[in-house]
């Protein structure tokens, strides 16, 4: 799934025990985890990311 937040993508892929967010538009590789013990869900995972300034 992408995001789109300030002219900013960013893609969520999901794995087992955690999230992982990547910005797309930048020149180097950018990314971090999120815990799937505090998100949940992909709906938590997009609330996150809309409020806080990721990067």
């Amino acid at each position: 799934m992408t995001i789109t937040k300030k002219g900013k993508t960013y893609k969520v892929t999901e794995y087992v025990n955690k999230w992982n967010v990547k910005l797309l538009d930048s020149i180097i590789d950018i990314n971090f985890e999120l815990s799937k013990k505090d998100f949940l869900t992909i709906d938590e995972v997009v609330a996150y990311i809309q409020q806080e300034e990721c990067f």
